[in-house]
């Protein structure tokens, strides 16, 4: 008889959540626990059926592009859009009248509790991106669309190996290229500053690491509140940074990695801090442009 999930669960002594978690990999597990799994696995001959699992979810998880040209076009085994973030789920693509591939994904995962749940306020989408394909590798960008919500633009000025930009509205991008070999960290922060959320562009190494330990109000402990990108080491590193209140979303090299996620300050995001090495540095922070919406009656949250 064939082996199903749960017999690995129970071989392996941990729920089938925690199977599907590691076969997924998804979620912080430790090396224990997944080594105990796979030996489950491999005791029992067990072999997750990727489509089965997709359907009975109701969602593959995976996007299909198609691409007009395909002139000199190879299909690449590892081939697939990734996010290397915290929250996003169930992305979507379509391909457009125009011919560009485009996204969409889901923000917030339905096994995590979130602060906003007490508000009955559940999840969000994230910017539309156009997908692309360049030497075999996915690149994820916002359209470009999304530049015409730029209003206000603020060029970093370091003093003593820090620039700040105060006074936000909680939605807002930053352009920065750190050079090969700088390591510079962004915060961004409450106006008080009581909580903040980190990322870290090593140039030297080569990675991101987006921390949101320190924003005062966490969730989904479990799973881990940092993560990291892994990328050429000895590199000039670009990213585009885009907070928008709760959700940030970082696009890292024009597109080549992107990390999404939720994040909860005490306050609006409004204050970005640049610490680091400002040789060489170079950025430029853009405010957006917030828009209103009256609900059909008078419960429904206004967005400023």
């Amino acid at each position: 008889m064939k082996p199903k999930l749960n017999d690995v669960a129970k071989l392996a002594g941990v729920s089938a959540t925690t199977v599907s978690r590691v076969i997924n990999n998804h979620g912080y597990l430790s090396s224990q626990t997944k080594e105990k799994v796979f030996a489950a696995m491999r005791e029992l001959h067990y072999q997750p059926n990727n489509m089965a699992r997709s359907l009975q979810g109701k969602n593959t998880r995976l996007i299909g592009v198609i691409f007009s040209d395909m002139v000199d076009c190879k299909f690449n085994p590892n081939f697939w859009t990734r996010d290397d973030g915290f929250d996003v789920y169930a992305t979507q693509a379509i391909n457009a009248p125009d011919g560009r591939a485009l996204a969409v994904s889901w923000i917030g995962l339905p096994e995590i509790a979130y602060p906003t749940d007490r508000e009955n306020w559940a999840h969000c989408l994230s910017l539309v991106k156009e997908l692309t394909l360049k030497d075999g590798h996915l690149y994820q960008n916002p359209v470009a669309a999304v530049a015409d919500l730029r209003t206000t633009g603020h060029d970093l000025v370091f003093e003593q190996q820090r620039a700040a930009v105060t006074d936000l509205n909680g939605s807002f991008e930053l352009l920065l290229t750190v050079p090969a070999d700088k390591v510079v960290t962004v915060n961004i922060a409450d106006q008080q500053e009581s909580g903040q959320l980190q990322v870290t562009v090593d140039a030297n190494q080569g990675h991101v690491l987006i921390d949101r330990q320190h924003t005062g109000n966490p969730f989904a402990e479990d799973y881990g509140q940092t993560r990291q990108v892994e990328l050429t080491a000895h590199k000039t590193l670009r990213i585009r940074l885009i907070i928008d209140v709760s959700v940030f979303e970082c696009y890292i090299d024009n597109g080549y990695s992107v990390m999404t996620g939720r994040f909860f300050l005490n306050a609006t995001p409004s204050r970005l801090n640049v610490q680091g090495d400002p040789t060489a540095v170079t950025g430029k922070v853009w405010e957006w442009r917030q828009s209103e919406h009256t609900g059909v009656d008078n419960n429904e949250t206004k967005i400023k």
